[in-house]
């Protein structure tokens, strides 16, 4: 069995024990903290939460995937003017003659 330092670097080596990970820009102060810090971190800790949580609800929710699917969808179908794209008007026309055929040959038998 390997050890674990030999395979991992050492910014994924894992925690020992019952260590805080400090928020990125924070100062991490040696020695015990007071309870008001402690409630501090904990509101900080809340507020980055409650975000992060908006952030995912928004991601996720029906209106805004269908919102981006149809920005992607004009996008990907008009040119930036807000035309129709050549290709697009050409398919539409193939399936139209195609469509148009299959009518015709079914109503002629």
């Amino acid at each position: 069995m390997t050890n674990p330092d030999q395979v991992l670097p050492a910014t994924r080596q894992p925690v020992q024990g019952p260590q805080a990970l400090p928020q990125p820009g924070t100062q991490v102060r040696p020695g015990p903290r007071s309870m008001d810090e402690i409630e501090a971190d904990i509101e900080q800790a809340r507020q980055r939460l409650a975000g992060t949580l908006d952030t995912l609800v928004d991601r996720v929710s029906p209106r805004s995937v269908a919102a981006r699917t149809v920005e992607r969808l004009k996008a990907r179908l008009l040119t930036e003017q807000g035309t129709p794209r050549p290709e697009v008007i050409g398919a539409a026309v193939g399936v139209a003659v195609v469509v148009g055929v299959l009518v015709w040959r079914s109503r002629r038998s």
